[in-house]
Parts: C-alpha cells; sequence; structure tokens
C-alpha cells in the first residue's frame, strides 16, 4: 500500500487459491474489488472507514480488541509430555478461567481446580501450587489432569491468536495449551 497524509491505495492484492464456500468466494471478490477503488481513509480512533475518490464509504473496520488471557477458555490441545500436544475426546473437558485478579480455576477433566497467576506483557506464570477437588476419575481423565498441570507449570508465554485462540508457550517456543474462547 501507499500512504500519503490521509490518502491510501493499494497495490495488486495476492491470496492463497483454497476453496471455500461459494458465499465466502463472492465476499472475497467483493473485498478485493473494494480495496482496488480505495483512494483515502478516515480514522475516529476505534473506526477506520476505506473511501473511494468521491469520498464514499467502501469498507469499514472497527478497533481489535486487546489481546488477554482474561476469560473463560476450553482445552484444544494439551501437551502430553512427550513432545506432542494431543487432542481427544476428553480434551474438551478441560476449561480454564483466568480472573482479571490474578486468579485461575477451571476444571481439569474430571475435578475443579485453583491456582494464581501472573502476567507481564507476554510473559505468564503460573503458581505450581495448583488446589484441586478430590473426586476419583478413571485412568484417561487422571492422565489427562497430569499432563495438563504440567503444561500449565511449564507454560512462560500466553499469545492470542488472529482467530481468538489462547496459546501457553514454554520457554523454548513449545506449545503446551491452546484454549477455544468458551461459548
Amino acid at each position: 500500500y501507499e500512504l500519503d497524509g490521509f490518502e491510501l491505495a493499494f497495490g495488486p492484492v495476492g491470496s492463497t487459491m483454497k476453496a471455500c464456500l461459494p458465499s465466502l468466494m463472492d465476499a472475497e471478490q467483493a473485498y478485493f474489488a473494494n480495496l482496488d477503488q480505495v483512494a483515502a481513509y478516515q480514522s475516529g480512533g476505534i473506526q477506520m472507514a476505506l473511501l473511494d475518490a468521491d469520498g464514499e464509504f467502501l469498507l469499514e473496520f472497527d478497533l481489535a480488541p486487546e489481546a488477554t488471557v482474561v476469560g473463560s477458555w476450553v482445552a484444544q490441545g494439551i501437551n502430553n509430555g512427550t513432545g506432542g500436544v494431543e487432542s481427544n475426546e476428553f480434551t474438551p473437558m478441560v476449561t480454564a478461567m483466568f480472573d482479571a485478579d490474578g486468579q485461575l480455576s477451571g476444571v481439569d477433566g474430571c475435578n475443579n481446580y485453583f491456582t494464581s497467576y501472573e502476567t507481564e506483557g507476554e510473559s505468564i506464570t503460573i503458581a505450581p501450587e495448583i488446589a484441586t477437588t478430590m473426586m476419583a476419575c478413571d485412568e484417561p481423565l487422571t492422565e489427562l489432569s497430569q499432563q495438563y498441570f504440567a503444561a500449565l507449570n511449564a507454560a512462560d508465554t500466553w499469545s492470542v491468536d488472529a482467530s481468538g485462540s489462547l496459546e501457553l508457550r514454554d520457554a523454548d517456543g513449545a506449545l503446551q495449551v491452546r484454549y477455544l474462547p468458551a461459548e
């Protein structure tokens, strides 16, 4: 793109050649056609509009919310401790609720758990002392719980990707837990 003050122009747009539903492909083509007509932009702080040469609105965007760990999450994948991240029918039973006061709670697949956490920028420290209820669980859930707690203790960084998924990684960048936002 080229930007000069509030004047804006996009160069040729490239994309992958992935086949999608016809409605999505139509929306993509309309989006690219609008980008080709952009001549200027307007911004009101939390919104931005792309305008054509006559000042007509082509596209509007809202500012994305700031990424945060705070919220309710459902596990999508958990590091198995042997170098891989696994997902099975039990994985979505693992939940996490990071509250704004530094408390982490959820379900480990069978039992409720409670601990604390701290973040500083993209760094995260989860307290190694994790309290749980003491329900007896079948072996797959006991193993899942142990893997999950080890993954939490190994977590060193956090990030939220473009899809809204929360990832916890260790100091070497290995994925420990991937969560989806709880519905």
